[in-house]
């Protein structure tokens, strides 16, 4: 795979099962190398908003966490999906909407009451699905000030813990997306010196949950009043100088 100046992407195939083996690869990887070159930090994360709010809030963490099922979730409260996996963030602190899905496993698709036979497989026989946003998509950036580090434990309640000071840049680099790019891509200091300035600006907090399969209902309450909480404190003024955002995803 070959990316270029933020607006091209070469790749080649091997081995079995073509293009449909590909893509997962290139709408992950292959957009997020395209949208660190535009200048975009990227973070390996789930973002979500409010219908009419300007402000995002980003559920970020290990594979595993709960951050896709933890956005699908909260569409059920009325949230709107902004960006699943892959969320672009400009230099204003804005980030770019993303693809309108949500990756889910089969079960957990069947969780939320939703069935796969409907849905669009990752790949061929793969057990993980695309699982439509429709209306609950927003499609505009929205300025994400506030962060939900999920780390799941062997615990019977949610737990918080607001992070500070120089463990906010720690936090944030290490749920970069595909850091590994950022120096093959020239993009180190870039990368690092932007993820410095959101940290400088942004709220963080982990929030440590049950393992998979506990009731989400504490979990979605937390983030609902973390949001809520933070919501005016974060109405700030649009950055208009910050990368166009034309070149969103």
């Amino acid at each position: 795979m070959l990316i270029r100046g933020g607006s091209s992407l070469t790749f080649e195939l091997e081995g079995a099962g073509g293009l449909d083996a590909a893509r997962p690869f290139l709408l992950a990887s292959g957009l997020g190398g395209v949208l660190m070159q535009r200048g975009f930090v990227v973070l390996h994360g789930n973002a979500i908003t409010r219908a009419g709010s300007r402000n995002a809030l980003m559920c970020i963490g290990d594979s595993g966490a709960g951050k896709s099922t933890t956005a699908i979730a909260m569409t059920r409260r009325g949230f709107l999906a902004l960006a699943d996996d892959v969320c672009p963030i400009d230099t204003g602190g804005w980030a770019a909407p993303g693809m309108p899905h949500v990756k889910l496993w089969q079960n957990t698709a069947m969780d939320f009451g939703i069935d796969p036979a409907s849905l669009v497989p990752l790949r061929t026989r793969e057990t993980k699905f695309y699982v439509p946003l429709g209306a609950f998509h927003c499609p505009e950036p929205r300025q994400v000030n506030l962060f939900i580090w999920l780390v799941p434990a062997d615990t019977t309640r949610v737990e918080i813990e607001e992070i500070t000071g120089f463990a906010k840049f720690v936090v944030l680099r290490n749920n970069l997306y595909r850091p590994e790019y950022l120096l093959p891509l020239q993009l180190s200091a870039a990368g690092l010196e932007q993820v410095s300035r959101l940290a400088a600006r942004a709220r963080v907090y982990k929030v440590i949950r049950p393992f998979a399969g506990s009731d989400l209902d504490p979990l979605l309450d937390v983030i609902s009043n973390l949001y809520d909480e933070h919501e005016t404190s974060f109405e700030a003024p649009r950055d208009k100088g910050r990368p166009e955002a034309g070149n969103r995803p």
